[in-house]
């Protein structure tokens, strides 16, 4: 591994965090200071409304929402590391799930590359080369995406959508299956990555119907659990406005994925805006004025829910080093001299 990049890697890394703390902080800035907050009470601080509507939320619904949120996006994790182990390489679930984890809190950051970038780096600490960990990290996210842009279909029609909403998941649904697809997948990554791949790295190993089937099934089900985390918050802040537990679920889950896919097509940081107008527009009709602070609170439990789990999981170091991750990637022998 060349000298410069191995002094230079603990500052780009300290930068890279450094970042990360900046977005998220921003996150929560403008959770506290959503303007929209005013709209229901002009005589009161954005924050203390989002605060009483917050903590008025009894904490079981909070605790049980943060732990339905955290194993929903953990289903996205597992899929991601089914898909390390089709390309042969055998990273501990836990250490997977570091990964994912850990570059969840890049998305708080304007654009999505710092996200990619943060689970491929970490990813290398327990040696697994960089273009390994970035073809199948994206394939994850696009069969996320198309997973929730699929369930959101299904569910429109059963809890009566209208033609212009249906139109809209539909859009969403080609844009995010469409590149995954086993006959498109391979030739793009190939095309455009073709020198930075190894002749044992084929995104057909990935890229396939049943690793396609697998993830929609997992990730699919990572969406229910996203909608009954909703479901929950919702019958914390106001229970007479659900419609019956079936039905309230699914149209919460309906609502999640709608909100959380239109948000990644949209690119804001963490979908921030976007994902809450969407919420916004589908929980106006049942909570009312609550409607905005409960969307923010939403919004709130789930950033920290992510802070938490990263955190923890921080401290959860790989067995194995970057060095070898570095010297797989380039096909360079430990005892080579180049790897000294």
């Amino acid at each position: 591994m060349k000298q410069w990049l191995k002094k230079a890697l603990p500052w780009i890394k300290a930068t890279i965090w450094f970042l990360v703390i900046l977005g998220v902080g921003y996150q929560f800035w403008k959770i506290l200071h959503a303007e929209a907050l005013l709209s229901g009470d002009k005589n009161r601080s954005p924050e203390s409304i989002l605060w009483e509507q917050f903590t008025s939320i009894p904490l079981k619904n909070l605790v049980i929402s943060s732990i339905l949120y955290i194993l929903g996006i953990g289903l996205s994790a597992c899929y991601w590391h089914i898909l390390l182990r089709l390309q042969g390489k055998k990273l501990s679930l836990a250490n997977s799930a570091r990964c994912y984890y850990l570059s969840q809190l890049g998305k708080y950051v304007p654009g999505k590359g710092l996200a990619l970038f943060l689970r491929v780096s970490t990813a290398m600490e327990s040696a697994v080369p960089a273009s390994t960990a970035a073809i199948s990290a994206v394939y994850e996210v696009m069969v996320t995406m198309a997973s929730g842009s699929l369930l959101a279909l299904i569910l429109g029609f059963y809890v009566s959508m209208g033609s212009e909403q249906l139109i809209g998941i539909l859009f969403l649904l080609a844009v995010s299956l469409t590149p995954v697809l086993p006959f498109i997948f391979p030739k793009v990554v190939t095309k455009l990555a073709r020198r930075f791949l190894n002749q044992s790295e084929s995104p057909s190993k990935i890229a396939n119907w049943s690793s396609l089937f697998t993830g929609l099934i997992m990730t699919g089900a990572g969406w229910f659990f996203l909608g009954c985390s909703l479901f929950v918050l919702w019958h914390g802040v106001n229970s007479t406005s659900l419609k019956g537990l079936p039905r309230s679920i699914l149209e919460c889950t309906s609502m999640v994925t709608i909100a959380n896919v239109g948000g990644f097509v949209a690119s804001t940081p963490g979908g921030l805006g976007v994902r809450e107008f969407l919420l916004k527009l589908f929980l106006e009709p049942h909570l009312g004025t609550k409607v905005v602070a409960t969307v923010l609170s939403v919004r709130l439990l789930w950033t920290l829910s992510e802070v938490v789990t990263a955190c923890i999981l921080f401290w959860l170091r790989p067995k194995t080093g970057i060095r070898e991750s570095l010297n797989s990637a380039a096909n360079i022998p430990k005892d080579h001299p180049s790897a000294t």
